[in-house]
């Protein structure tokens, strides 16, 4: 079954990413998707997520996609954990979304 992770990086601990559950919800409405596809979320209270964690996440799944919530307070950590991303493996789809996500 193939990977698909999403993360979350919040600048306060205990916080649930609903967003992520919305989509993980919808997502699995499909009969495609359940069969197919593992959804899996991590949220990380910022001072918490390393390179290290992230990284040992991304080899243990070996995810087709991940997808990131972007806000102002996680930019700079998650450009730079897309930064390994692309170097570890460059066919996994990376999704950027929330509030900081823009086209440039």
């Amino acid at each position: 079954m193939n990977g698909i992770l999403l993360i979350s990086v919040n600048s306060v601990p205990g916080i649930l990413p609903l967003s992520l559950m919305y989509l993980k919800a919808y997502a699995l409405t499909f009969s495609y998707i359940q069969r197919n596809y593992n959804i899996i979320i991590e949220s990380f209270y910022e001072k918490h997520f390393t390179n290290a964690k992230f990284k040992n996440i991304v080899e243990r799944i070996k995810p087709i996609a991940i997808g990131f919530t972007l806000c102002v307070w996680n930019e700079e950590k998650i450009l730079e954990v897309l930064h390994y991303v692309k170097k570890y493996n460059p066919n996994i789809i990376t999704i950027i979304g929330g509030p900081q996500a823009n086209i440039s």
